[in-house]
């Protein structure tokens, strides 16, 4: 803009005249405010300053530098960042969104009271599992939890979708594991390896043919994963010395 400002000071004598005023002020005090603006627009004198030169109330200095202000370019008359920010804001906001604020909040509050009561549930029917680890995962489907909140099924699965869980020990797992379709086959699994011999633990092949007599029809490589996810070392470490 230029530190004299000169291009502007014309059409500012006419628009930041203040009614009212003496004549001399009129004219006085938006000559001195623009002339006081620097490269970058921002005024470098005080209106303090400004009120003490002209021999003026800093009231008429503050109103003719509110008039300045409202002129173009946009933060023209600024005296710190802060204020040069405020009037860019008030001057090129952009159009209202076609919803308040307050609609916003209220449908974050709604899905926040829903995943809280969803955790609820889920808490409530894993608790073992959360204080003992995943042998004690217990079956547990959506609906039944859409059930027990009188919930629309779709509702849960919306609440837990891509959510995580952190759990005591420190793991991060997604909350899906606690809908583990898995879980009978699993159980039966960590019960055939607390019960067996430990001085000849049984293999996955073994584990296989065990799982198989009692209705789980399992591949081996499906037992292996199945192991692994229960914590579950392979036989060579379960064997007692």
């Amino acid at each position: 803009m230029g530190k004299s400002g000169g291009w502007l000071l014309p059409e500012a004598r006419a628009q930041a005249a203040v009614p009212g005023a003496n004549r001399d002020a009129d004219y006085a005090v938006p000559e001195l405010l623009i002339e006081a603006l620097d490269d970058d627009g921002y005024l470098t004198i005080s209106v303090e300053e400004a009120a003490i030169q002209l021999s003026v109330e800093p009231k008429l200095v503050e109103i003719t530098l509110q008039v300045l202000q409202s002129m173009p370019p946009c933060g023209l008359g600024a005296r710190n960042l802060l204020e040069y920010l405020r009037l860019q804001l008030a001057t090129c906001a952009p159009a209202e969104v076609p919803y308040g604020t307050e609609a916003v909040i209220d449908n974050l509050t709604r899905r926040y009271r829903t995943m809280h009561k969803v955790m609820q549930a889920i808490v409530q029917h894993q608790d073992d599992f959360l204080m003992h680890g995943p042998a004690h995962l217990q079956p547990l489907s959506k609906k039944q939890i859409a059930i027990a909140l009188d919930f629309h099924e779709a509702t849960v699965c919306r609440a837990t979708k891509n959510k995580y869980v952190l759990l005591r020990d420190g793991q991060l797992v997604p909350i899906d594991i606690f809908f583990d379709d898995a879980l009978p086959a699993k159980n039966m699994l960590w019960r055939l390896v607390n019960s067996e011999d430990k001085s000849s633990p049984l293999s996955d092949r073994m584990l296989q043919h065990e799982l198989a007599g009692h209705g789980f029809d399992l591949a081996h490589r499906t037992v292996t994963k199945y192991r692994v996810q229960l914590d579950i070392p392979p036989a060579g470490q379960r064997k007692a010395a």
